[in-house]
């Protein structure tokens, strides 16, 4: 069959708003893998990223390509562009068969069926094994229920199949199909996740932390991942093919399990891939043994998500770091030569502004190379959301979903959202003006280099 996945178009500023000039562009890797895995199966693919090729015509594209089976992926704060996208395909090809995937869907398949008449059918959870089942079923007319994680319609009903078990082995996936994305050379990273000519990977799927304000709905609380062999093969694979000198790790958690980091980084090495890369982790669980093979084997930048300062919503969030047991990690990590970057979210649910102001003092007195303040957002089918719906009000509008200064998702009564706006703004000027971080960076300016050369390239491309 010929296949046609889609990633919906989305302005960067309806999502970061004020801030879009600092935004990101990451490839599809999703709908990549996907790809790759039903071509395996002699399955014609394309894709199509409305996100970064939004000068495509997406009528005269489906003309020319003239495919069975339409997917469209989609996050919470894509769901509008995507129902959009939908109604038009569905306008001049009444009869093609339209399936979505992606967080959305998969957090809350029945509700978004119900939003979007469009959609024939969704894809819930992991895609891969449940899209090649459902094309093999619609080609050979068979009864869909007998194809587990989905939800489709019938009888004027909706109808949702039993869950897909997660992938075991990740490695029976074949690398993800860079090639089929347009224009690889517009994507770009965000100057704290990347140098150079960064390329996005993923090593594991899955998060074992439970937070509160996450979801986990597409890959699950288990973490599976890749072996080393496997992703040192793809790097080698996207530095011959796409000239990638820097590898951002894109895992929940890069260090969730020490003897697989530990293979992955002896495998680097003994490999001698003169690769620059940068993780998430959880700084909680990491040690000094990780740390010094970690640089030893490449690594530059290291992202920690702290969130609070607040004891208080530190236990709401489920998620608990002392302020000194933080700031020795840092140094730590920093005096092996790698970057410390971290993401703090303010307006959670009862936050008050002392509790704010609390986080904002606490991130500048931490000897961090970056810093990103994210606004609370509800997302749904997450633990949070509830007592959100309790302690203010929750938007029904899911383009509101960015987590960035575009819009708001979540009006807390604990605190004026104009007044949460202009604590964002000042977390941000006191942070990257203030006195400390200036002497602390100032003679290594690779910060303030890739600052000005982040914000060069992006002028630029809008010419």
């Amino acid at each position: 069959m010929n296949v046609l996945l889609i990633n919906p178009p989305v302005r960067s500023e309806n999502i970061y708003g004020r801030l879009a000039i600092f935004s990101h562009k990451l490839p599809p890797l999703g709908l990549c893998y996907l790809a790759s895995y039903l071509i395996g199966y002699g399955h014609k693919v394309e894709i199509l990223d409305l996100y970064v090729s939004n000068h495509i015509n997406l009528i005269d594209f489906i003309n020319a390509y003239q495919p069975d089976i339409i997917g469209v992926t989609s996050t919470t704060v894509s769901f509008p562009s995507a129902k959009k996208t939908l109604k038009i395909i569905k306008s001049y090809y009444p009869e093609v068969i339209t399936v979505m995937g992606g967080a959305h869907i998969s957090a809350v398949p029945v509700e978004t069926m119900n939003e979007c008449a469009d959609i024939a059918i969704g894809v819930i959870g992991e895609g891969e094994i449940t899209f090649k089942e459902l094309i093999d079923i619609i080609g050979q007319n068979q009864d869909l229920s007998g194809c587990r994680g989905i939800i489709y319609r019938k009888n004027n009903s909706i109808v949702k199949t039993q869950p897909r078990p997660l992938i075991e082995n990740l490695d029976m996936l074949p690398f993800p199909a860079r090639n089929l994305l347009k224009e690889f050379d517009r994507y770009y990273h965000h100057f704290l996740r990347g140098y150079g000519r960064t390329a996005s990977i993923i090593s594991s799927r899955g998060c074992p932390y439970g937070c509160a304000f996450c979801t986990q709905a597409v890959f699950g609380t288990r973490v599976r991942g890749y072996s080393a062999h496997y992703i040192c093969d793809e790097i080698k694979q996207v530095m011959r093919d796409f000239s990638a000198n820097f590898f951002s790790f894109e895992d929940d958690i890069f260090n969730y399990d020490r003897q697989r980091l530990k293979e992955l980084c002896e495998n680097i090495l003994r490999e001698g891939l003169k690769i620059r890369w940068c993780c998430s982790i959880r700084i909680d669980s990491i040690t000094e043994e990780d740390i010094g093979l970690m640089a030893k084997a490449g690594c530059k930048k290291i992202y920690i998500g702290i969130e609070t300062f607040s004891n208080r919503l530190q236990k709401l969030i489920g998620k608990h770091i002392e302020r000194e047991f933080l700031i020795d990690k840092i140094r730590l990590i920093k005096s092996y030569n790698m970057e410390v970057n971290a993401s703090f979210m303010l307006g959670l649910p009862t936050e008050t502004k002392e509790e704010i102001l609390e986080t904002i003092n606490n991130a500048n007195n931490l000897p961090l190379d970056g810093a990103v303040f994210f606004l609370y957002t509800p997302y749904p089918g997450t633990q949070l959301r509830r007592l959100a719906e309790e302690s203010g009000i929750i938007s029904n509008k899911w383009d509101d979903y960015s987590s960035h200064l575009s819009t708001h998702a979540f009006y807390p009564r604990s605190i004026k959202v104009k007044d949460l706006d202009r604590l964002i703004f000042y977390a941000y000027r006191r942070f990257y003006l203030s006195p400390k971080f200036i002497k602390r960076n100032y003679r290594n300016t690779n910060i303030f280099r890739q600052l000005f050369k982040y914000l060069f390239k992006r002028v630029k491309s809008l010419f």
